[in-house]
């Protein structure tokens, strides 16, 4: 597999968020107990890795554009909301993949390979119609932020369950060496994130202040959230 380790990890950040919001499918225990059941039943088989799983949204997209690739980007579909899709909008812009996707793209600078129409909710400015994507919005935001405020003692205090089943998947390693690279990682998504929100609000500081952005816009909420 070739997914960053921030999804994969997937560290819960609301209550709210059930079910497939939730999922672990690339998480690394679930695919080091799909290696051992493997081992079981078959005589050679090939081991699944995640060979991404240390790496932010930002670093994998950054990547790309590295191998040149950049634009191969718009045609990569990251959303969650499959059966909303169409040719026109790929992805719904409410859900964290969305999210994550943005942000990253936005702090790689590669956005000309993003295009905004792609999106059926604008993940900055769009206007978010039900609570759960007014939630959605406000709660990742968040956590992202969060995360770059943590030291090793407060991450292990605030996701310690969530760290313990990492280091089940990652027997290799030292549980030190796991949640160095756990934390540094996360750290450094959060600091992608802070960011891009900087970069915007000194980028529409005047419709800001004229409040031409909808109130209920992921930027507006953020700053409102209190």
């Amino acid at each position: 597999f070739f997914e960053n380790g921030i999804v994969s990890h997937n560290l819960p950040f609301s209550p709210q968020i059930v079910g497939t919001m939730a999922t672990r499918t690339t998480h690394p225990l679930s695919l080091n107990t799909i290696n051992h059941l493997m081992g079981l039943v078959l005589l050679d088989p090939a081991p699944i890795k995640n060979n991404y799983q240390w790496l932010t949204k930002s670093e994998v997209v950054s990547r790309i554009a590295a191998h040149g690739a950049a634009d191969q980007i718009v045609r990569a579909v990251s959303c969650t909301s499959i059966r909303e899709q169409n040719n026109l909008h790929t992805h719904c812009g409410a859900c964290t993949q969305c999210f994550d996707r943005r942000f990253a793209i936005l702090h790689a600078g590669l956005a000309a390979h993003d295009p905004e129409e792609i999106y059926a909710a604008d993940i900055l400015f769009g206007e978010r119609s039900t609570h759960r994507e007014k939630t959605m919005a406000v709660e990742w935001t968040a956590h992202a932020l969060r995360l770059g405020t943590l030291d090793e003692q407060a991450f292990m205090e605030s996701f310690g369950h969530e760290v313990s089943r990492i280091f089940r998947g990652h027997p290799d390693l030292t549980k030190q060496a796991v949640l160095d690279l756990t934390l540094r990682m996360h750290q450094r998504h959060s600091t992608s994130v802070r960011a891009v929100l900087e970069q915007v609000l000194r980028d529409r500081a005047p419709d800001l202040a004229a409040r031409r952005i909808p109130a209920s816009s992921l930027l507006v909420l953020h700053l409102s959230s209190g």
